[in-house]
């Protein structure tokens, strides 16, 4: 939690957690990180670090309820990230399997960001 990025990455994983309760998939919200400029949108992020890991930066932040939810939900099944083959996505290979993205709403990235 004392990493600069881990904060502000948190912040854009707690809009992101937003974004698919309102509907979006998940290739969709990172797609519009993407389309930003960033490497990797937040869902990605998440999965590759953990699932674990996440919450417990998110806790220690004390980011909005809906992330934590989300993690805690994840995790009870078992659903660690890329290591387990399932978090935010289904991984295989070593490379998150894409629900095909649909084109972010016009303020995506700026939710993200």
């Amino acid at each position: 939690p004392g990493f600069l990025i881990s904060r502000v990455l948190m912040a854009s994983l707690a809009e992101a957690v937003a974004m698919l309760d309102e509907g979006a998939g998940p290739a969709t919200v990172d797609r519009a990180a993407t389309a930003f400029g960033m490497a990797v949108g937040p869902l990605e992020w998440a999965d590759r670090i953990g699932l674990d890991a996440c919450l417990s930066v998110a806790e220690r932040l004390a980011v909005p309820a809906p992330l934590l939810d989300r993690l805690r939900a994840k995790l009870a099944q078992g659903h660690r990230g890329a290591r387990s083959g399932r978090g935010f996505y289904l991984w295989r290979g070593g490379r998150p399997w894409q629900w095909p993205a649909r084109t972010p709403p016009i303020d995506a990235a700026d939710r993200l960001i």
